[in-house]
This record gives structure tokens, C-alpha cells and sequence, in this order.
């Protein structure tokens, strides 16, 4: 192929080159055919401005070998190879993120006088910000959370990582649910950044009264059922933690054998099956007035109602049964 002299160079539109820079030096000529197939075999190593005006370099040239009947299959296959080898640190790194933060859930319940505990989360991607846990307390009770942080992915895990952390020191020195959100939630107000917030429900288990309390930070109301039949527990709302300065209440709920409590993120109600209906509260409400329930019952009744969709948020469930 004869190299291009400056001034045919220079008589060409930058139409006639793949990729023109930012300082307008243009590069990779496709003029004819033999140029094209000289820069199919030179695209690897030209420098480009970013990712964007590589695609846009790369997407040109392709269309000139279309225009030429050539068919670049060297070409693909080495992009496919570079592309392969950019994301396998990227992946490495996701699956190391994802076996930490499994590693962060609770491999099983503890087992409590009069109470039994399942739970179980499955994160829409590798990691997400939804997040259970089980804390056991100085005087023999147990505190159990159910947290939801904004946004999906690394960011919400790292989020969700760090209020964990928070949690489970202020846990160990404060009596009540409602001053163990407000102290997680000082800290947060001052560390988050102002887009970003977390939703949360911490129940207290007292087996020696066979009874629950628990404070709500914006999250979804718990489920309860009882002899009375089943219901939604609704309270005065407040806020999320980490938007503001706030005070967040207690509430006692009994638990005489045979009643049971769901805590459950938004990943439930909001799944959607094929016809885009929603889960919803009212099948949540269903699902637990019937005989057998648990956590894992729970999800595999949300998982049944979507069929081969995919989630699209993260599903969390932890289900608390009073036993003798």
C-alpha cells in the first residue's frame, strides 16, 4: 500500500479518517480499501481521546469495511481479545466485592428461647445495598435489622458495609431500637454524601417477655400476624437515616406463640411479572396468613409470581415466628 504523501494527506475530508482527535490531527485513513485494511490492522495501537471517541473511531471503520465487502473478522476477534482482557480485573474485583459481602450476612440464625428466625437476601446484581443482620445483645436479647441503602450496585455495597459497621458498635452500648437509629443516624447525616440515604427496621427480641420492640427509619411497615388475623404495622412515618437530624420512636409489640413478623425491602412488593403486575402488600398479606411461612417461602412465592423475569431491585426478608 503507497504511504499517503502530506499533501494527498492533506487534500482529503476528515470524512476520509476513523478518528480525528481533539487537537484535529487525523488519524487512520479509509479512503480506499487498502487503507481501510491498514487501519483495521493499526486500530489497536492509536491513542484515542476516551472510550467514547474510540467507539465512535471504531464504529467508522467498520462501516468503510462494509462499504469495501471486506469482512474484518481478525479485526473482531481482537477486539473481543482486548475488551475480554480489559474486564477481567473488573470481574476478579466484583466477585471478591461479592464473597466479602456475603460473608457480611448472617450464615444462620441464633437460636432463641420462644423465637425462630429465617432470612435470606439475593441482590438484583453482584452486590447490592440491601442488608440483614442479627446482633446479639449484652443482656441475652437479640436485635435483628433489615436495611435498604439507596442506589444499587458497588457504591450502595460499600454504603451498606460501613452502616453495618456503625450498627453494630452503637448496638452494644444503647438500650432502645429508636436511640440506636438516632445515634446511627448522627453519623450518617454527617458522612453521607446528600444524595444517598439509607432505610431501616431494628426489632429488639425479648424472649423472657415474649415480646418485640422496634423503631422504623422510612422503611416499609412490618407484617404482622396473629389470631386476630394479619396486618400491616403502621406508624407515624420518619425519615430516613442520613438526611437529617431526627428523633425516632419505639414500639412494643406482643408475640404469643403462633404469631409471626415480617421485615421485607422494596425488592418484594415491587417485583413484576409479565403482564407488569406488582407483587404488591396485598399478596405479601396473603402469603403470610398462610400455615407454613418463611423467609424462603416468602421469596420463592415472589420469585414464582415473576416467572424468568429478572429482579430489579434487591430482595431482603427476614421472618420471625414465636414459638413455645
Amino acid at each position: 500500500m503507497p504511504r499517503l504523501s502530506s499533501s494527498d494527506r492533506a487534500s482529503l475530508p476528515d470524512s476520509a479518517f476513523a478518528y480525528v482527535d481533539a487537537r484535529g490531527r487525523r488519524k487512520l485513513p479509509i479512503h480506499d480499501e487498502a487503507h481501510v485494511r491498514n487501519a483495521l490492522a493499526r486500530f489497536s495501537r492509536v491513542s484515542f481521546d476516551d472510550d467514547a471517541a474510540r467507539e465512535r473511531a471504531r464504529r467508522r471503520l467498520l462501516k468503510a469495511a462494509k462499504k469495501y465487502g471486506i469482512v474484518p473478522v481478525g479485526f473482531i476477534t481482537s477486539q473481543f481479545k482486548e475488551e475480554r482482557l480489559k474486564t477481567e480485573p473488573v470481574l476478579k474485583e466484583m466477585k471478591e466485592a461479592q464473597r466479602i459481602q456475603a460473608g457480611l450476612m448472617p450464615r444462620r440464625a441464633p437460636h432463641l428461647r420462644r423465637f425462630r428466625m429465617t432470612g435470606v437476601c439475593l441482590p438484583c446484581r453482584t452486590v447490592g445495598g440491601d442488608w440483614y443482620d442479627y446482633v446479639p445483645l449484652p443482656d441475652g436479647r437479640t436485635a435483628v435489622v433489615l436495611a435498604d441503602v439507596s442506589g444499587k450496585g458497588m457504591g450502595a455495597a460499600l454504603l451498606m458495609s460501613s452502616t453495618r459497621s456503625i450498627l453494630r458498635m452503637v448496638a452494644q452500648d444503647t438500650w432502645s431500637p429508636g436511640a440506636v437509629l438516632g445515634a446511627v443516624n448522627r453519623v450518617l447525616v454527617a458522612d453521607l454524601p446528600s444524595s444517598k440515604f439509607v432505610t431501616m427496621i431494628l426489632a429488639v427480641l425479648d424472649p423472657a417477655e415474649s415480646r418485640i420492640t422496634f423503631a422504623n427509619a422510612g422503611h416499609l411497615p412490618p407484617i404482622h400476624m396473629d389470631a386476630a388475623g394479619v396486618r400491616a404495622i403502621r406508624y407515624k412515618p420518619e425519615l430516613a437515616l442520613g438526611i437529617r437530624e431526627g428523633i425516632y420512636s419505639d414500639y412494643e409489640l406482643e408475640m404469643p406463640e403462633g404469631s409471626r413478623l415480617f421485615f421485607y425491602s422494596d425488592g418484594i412488593v415491587e417485583a413484576r411479572n409479565s403482564a407488569r403486575e406488582d407483587y404488591g402488600e396485598v399478596r405479601l398479606l396473603q402469603y403470610a396468613g398462610t400455615p407454613t411461612v418463611s423467609a424462603q417461602g416468602l421469596l420463592d412465592d415472589v420469585l414464582a409470581f415473576m416467572k424468568d423475569r429478572e429482579a430489579m431491585d434487591d430482595i431482603t426478608i427476614v421472618a420471625v415466628e414465636a414459638i413455645k
